[in-house]
């Protein structure tokens, strides 16, 4: 490549022509020689040494100016198709496209020329597209001659002009010599003559007869430059489309122009008639609608502008059409929108980002090209991979970029994006994927354009801007990420299909594209329009990334910034992502082959808010009945309900009298813990201790702790019913059980515990001696009191308990409390819970004696 890129840069040097031209010197090129070296390939030959002997003695390199006298010479004065036909040189490819261009705009080939007359001294400078942009080749006079044929070699002289000869020189000095120009697609001769964008139709998009031929024909009236390529000679043995003549005539392999299209009415029926022109000017076509068919009348001739004169120009049907040639390449010439022409570059794993203000309302052509592959043969250059991504900038904080066009191609030498002024009602889409826009809003757009470099660290491009009143000027790179983002989103807003993913939450939507009208960008975007209020945490894992590149965002420096992701293959595996009501949530994907595929995956959980949440639970929650032996059934119940972010409890009261007192004891926490308002109130120990008042339910919650494992938990319960004016309520509120003092644990316990009396030994009498105890949740409290004034108690109570240990125990011993009362004395005891995640289980006996308050002994 770079051989090229300096031999170019050696041929577009421009000499001082004006001073040769006045001072009357003979110029000769140094750089294109009158040799053998011009004509045949350094690097690709496919004539041995003998040949290139034997072709040698017939050719002489002559100036034109010795050949013709200056009488019989003009440069570009009365330009017709008649001054073009093709030589020996098999480049009918670019001969045919010259007919082309002088017989739609012939005042196009007068622009190639800088110096636009005969000289003596035999110079002219011609100016060519290379990677899109003007470059200027500078040639002499000297031409190859056939002393055999007695007619020059290449392009022929055929009237008094001879611009075709200069530029078919030119065209080989670009290409290394007159053997390189050999063989092509005429649509490399015209994105390096015109800067106007290029359609292909293969064999597949003609036989699509519902749109192609209409495509042509509206190509033709609107005077853009048509070219079709006819089939090699073995492919006519597969073809089995009938027709009804032979089809002599047609030269295969050979590039033609259409110079017309007509529908022509014959009988009841109507014919679809191409005109054909050969760049022989010769080899008359012998088929349907050649000239001596019988079926031209008067008034077919004046429709179609008959011409009889024998310069390779016919007619043919379009089905016949189909049978000879395989494709057929537009160029959709407009002389009215002005050209502006740029030498872009960027460096490996960059891009440029341009500002494009539409001064007025306009279509617009944008052309990204690259060096042809013609210009290197054997030398291995492939083109890069390109993108290109077109948006108007909005103003609007919400959606501050609107996608307008984009494309991705692999390798293209001519990438486009095109707004045609006359073809919009044609298609909206291009059979070979270049698009079509509508006429642009005047407005300011930002144009992305990246090339793969994956070769080098630098690449160089041409880009062509074509409009009405278009000024361009450069982006800060710290607006990238913003204008990226929001033009896909918004391309996925107005062209992608939304789908549902959670049959519970309406709201939850996906949308996934993976196109090379996006720029060559695949996005996944989530939105949460859930009207529940509910939060959505997703999770998406791609796999097998072929062909993709995943990126990640971040905010550095107060830009967002887009970049690669190291390892796509575990990226964002086993995460959630949290999307809010309202939000959306996107992956981005950057192909880096036009070829791509991946596989992906995803989770959807939904956080409801707890208004939700209750109604479900209500609904779908699993019941349990709390039991209260003076209240009817069903009165006191909790339900619980698993979700995606954990478990919801309701513990509800439909009771008119009854305040239900509720220990509710948490175990055997698999992937749950308690809410953090809990936590603090339980110092991080599993339980909930609370009250709820008649006719209400409270809500509790566990949280998962990691939301993609299943969870589990067993719980125990102790629940108090308090008739109405029982004060204690209020005090197991205001307190945790660690916190209420020994007159709060009397107090509680003398109204929720469990009563024994003390029975006067050997009788059954009942004496004014009690204990009762109650469970707190962390400990058992112990109220023991006397109240009987005629007895002194003395008591030891001992016990066997698991998970549990006394506070206090006396005489040394760790199981036994020694209790001693008189008359209205009390005493209160506590049994400490050791463990809170495992069980309590306590048993106790005791033994007593009473002594009369006279000392005597009972």
């Amino acid at each position: 490549m770079q051989d090229f890129v300096y031999r170019l840069q050696q041929i577009t040097k421009l000499p001082d022509y004006t001073s040769i031209i006045l001072n009357g010197e003979k110029y000769e090129d140094d750089l294109f020689p009158p040799k053998a070296s011009s004509i045949f390939s350094k690097r690709q030959s496919k004539f041995d040494d003998e040949k290139k002997s034997q072709f040698e003695e017939r050719i002489e390199w002559k100036r034109l100016h010795d050949l013709y006298p200056e009488s019989d010479m003009d440069l570009i004065k009365d330009i017709s198709v008649k001054d073009v036909k093709q030589g020996q040189l098999g480049d009918c490819y670019f001969i045919s496209t010259l007919r082309g261009l002088v017989g739609s705009h012939p005042n196009e080939i007068k622009k190639i020329f800088v110096n636009k007359r005969i000289n003596k001294s035999g110079i002219y400078v011609l100016r060519f597209l290379i990677n899109g942009h003007p470059e200027f080749v500078t040639v002499d006079d000297y031409v190859p001659y056939s002393n055999y044929h007695k007619t020059l070699a290449f392009a022929m002289k055929v009237t008094k002009n001879i611009w075709p000869i200069l530029i078919e020189k030119a065209w080989a000095k670009i290409n290394g010599s007159y053997e390189d120009i050999e063989s092509g697609n005429s649509g490399d001769a015209l994105i390096s003559l015109v800067p106007f964008p290029i359609e292909r139709y293969n064999e597949k998009e003609l036989e699509d007869k519902e749109n192609t031929p209409e495509k042509i024909h509206k190509a033709c009236n609107y005077n853009y430059i048509v070219t079709a390529s006819s089939r090699p000679c073995e492919g006519d043995q597969d073809r089995k489309l009938k027709v009804e003549e032979p089809l002599s005539g047609i030269v295969s392999n050979h590039c033609y122009i259409i110079s017309g299209s007509y529908k022509i009415r014959v009988g009841t029926q109507t014919e679809h008639i191409l005109k054909l022109s050969n760049p022989w000017a010769s080899q008359a076509y012998k088929g349907a609608w050649r000239d001596s068919d019988n079926r031209w009348t008067e008034e077919l001739k004046e429709t179609v502008k008959f011409n009889s004169k024998y310069d390779g120009e016919f007619y043919i049907s379009y089905r016949n059409f189909l049978y000879c040639f395989e494709s057929v390449t537009v160029c959709k010439f407009n002389p009215y929108l002005r050209v502006t022409s740029r030498k872009m570059s960027h460096k490996q794993d960059s891009y440029v980002l341009t500002e494009l203000t539409l001064r007025a309302n306009t279509n617009l052509t944008i052309n990204i090209h690259q060096y042809l592959k013609r210009f290197f043969k054997s030398d291995g250059y492939r083109p890069a991979n390109a993108r290109v991504l077109l948006a108007e900038k909005t103003g609007d904080r919400k959606s501050p970029f609107k996608y307008v066009n984009g494309d991705y191609k692999s390798e293209p030498e001519c990438l486009s994006l095109e707004t045609p002024i006359f073809m919009s009602d044609v298609c909206s889409k291009t059979s070979n994927d270049q698009l079509i826009i509508n006429t642009l809003n005047k407005g300011t757009y930002y144009l992305y354009i990246e090339l793969d470099c994956k070769d080098s660290t630098h690449i160089q491009f041409g880009c062509n801007i074509i409009g009405s009143e278009v000024l361009t000027s450069e982006v800060p790179h710290s607006e990238f990420g913003i204008f990226l983002v929001n033009t896909l989103k918004d391309y996925a807003r107005t062209r992608v299909t939304k789908v549902r993913i959670n049959n519970e939450e309406p709201g939850f939507t996906a949308k996934y594209f993976n196109r090379k009208e996006a720029g060559g960008y695949a996005l996944y975007l989530f939105s949460n329009d859930s009207t529940n209020g509910s939060t959505a945490l997703e999770m998406v894992q791609f796999t097998k990334l072929k062909g993709l590149q995943l990126m990640e965002t971040s905010i550095k420096s107060g830009y967002l910034e887009i970049t690669p992701v190291s390892d796509s293959k575990s990226a964002f595996s086993e995460k959630y992502f949290e999307i809010n009501p309202g939000k959306q949530k996107f992956h981005l994907l950057k192909m880096i082959d036009p070829g791509c595929h991946c596989n992906y995956s995803y989770q959807t959980r939904i956080k409801y808010n707890t208004k939700s949440l209750v109604r479900m639970c209500f609904k779908d929650g699993k019941k349990k009945a709390i039991s209260n032996p003076s209240a009817p059934k069903d009165v006191m119940n909790y339900y619980y309900l698993f979700h995606d972010y954990g478990v919801i409890f309701i513990f509800e009261n439909k009771s008119k009298t009854y305040t239900l007192d509720e220990y509710f004891t948490l175990k055997k926490l698999d992937n749950l813990r308690l809410c953090s308002e809990d936590l603090k109130l339980s110092k991080q120990k599993p339980f909930w201790k609370f009250t709820v008042k008649p006719q209400t339910y409270i809500v509790k919650s566990l949280q998962k702790v990691n939301i993609s494992l299943g969870v589990c938990f067993q719980n125990t319960c102790g629940h108090q019913f308090l008739k109405p004016g029982d004060q204690t309520s209020s005090i197991i509120e205001r307190n945790s059980p660690e916190q209420l003092s020994a007159d709060e644990i009397a107090h509680i316990t003398a109204l929720r515990g469990v009563k024994s009396s003390i029975t006067k030994a050997g009788s059954n009498e009942i004496l004014q001696i009690y204990y009762k105890y109650y469970y707190f949740g962390s400990f058992y409290g112990f109220l023991f009191k006397n109240e009987d004034p005629n007895y002194f108690f003395k008591g030891d109570f001992k016990f066997e308990l698991q998970n549990l240990k006394l506070e206090d125990p006396s005489g040394g011993s760790n199981d036994t409390w020694n209790i001693r009362l008189g008359y209205m004395q009390s005493e209160v005891k506590k049994l400490v819970r050791i463990d809170p995640n495992e069980k309590v289980r306590m048993s106790f006996k005791y033994s007593y004696y009473t002594i009369k308050e006279d000392q005597s002994r009972t």
